[in-house]
């Protein structure tokens, strides 16, 4: 978690966006810091911001195929390289990933 001390011209949507890259996970922001209206905050405000790690279903029979469409679909490329990366990281990278874990 890190904080974050609201600047001139800044938006829950535009935090969100240069933080996790997607300006629509704003409501991650929003429930950490109990905003009951997102669109309200002022300058000097302190947030919190959350880290954000995505999940994905795996809803496919483990297989080259779906590993790279994973990595596509989180990373935006198919590069082996980055398909290692984030199969040592979950810890996958020897092992099968089974049909409905996450």
């Amino acid at each position: 978690m890190k904080n974050y001390t609201v600047a001139l011209g800044d938006t829950l949507f535009g935090i969100a966006q240069r933080e996790y890259g997607d300006g629509d996970l704003y409501p991650v922001i929003a429930e950490q810091n109990h905003l009951s209206n997102p669109g309200l905050i002022n300058i000097g405000q302190e947030l919190l911001i959350p880290y954000v790690t995505y999940r994905h279903l795996f809803t496919a029979d483990d297989g080259t195929a779906a590993r790279r469409q994973l990595t596509q679909s989180f990373y935006g490329t198919q590069s082996p390289d980055i398909q290692l990366i984030w199969e040592v990281v979950n810890g996958v990278a020897q092992r099968e990933i089974r049909r409905g874990t996450w």
